[in-house]
This record gives C-alpha cells, sequence and structure tokens, in this order.
C-alpha cells in the first residue's frame, strides 16, 4: 500500500502554511535559519518565499513604515 507524502507545517495548529505563522514564528525567534538557502529552496509558494525573504532582510513594510 503506497501513501502519497504529505507537507504538515508544525508552526501552525492547521497543519497548513500561512505567512502569518511564518512571521510570527521568525519575529519570536523560535526558529534560526540561513534564510536563503531554506527559503529558495523550500516547496512554499513563490509568493511566501518572497514574502520570507523580505522579512529576512527587513524590508518588510508594516504600518508603522508606511506613515
Amino acid at each position: 500500500m503506497e501513501a502519497k507524502d504529505v507537507h504538515k507545517w508544525r508552526l501552525d495548529p492547521s497543519g497548513q502554511f500561512t505567512t502569518k505563522s511564518a512571521y510570527s514564528a521568525f519575529f519570536n525567534g523560535s526558529i534560526f535559519f540561513e534564510p536563503s538557502e531554506l527559503i529558495w529552496k523550500s516547496w512554499a509558494p513563490r509568493k511566501c518565499k518572497f514574502f520570507l525573504w523580505l522579512v529576512a532582510h527587513n524590508r518588510c513594510w508594516t504600518a508603522n513604515r508606511l506613515a
């Protein structure tokens, strides 16, 4: 019997990747990573990779930076 591989995101209770959970994990210090390697080689959608790349380089525009 063969089963399909399933990706599970441990940082969200639903097991699904969300940019919110990745953002929270990054800024709460619960994960440490070498940004370039893990971001661009991950299986996450391209827009999520780009968002994480922006966060890793402190280029994420938040409301306080836009004002």
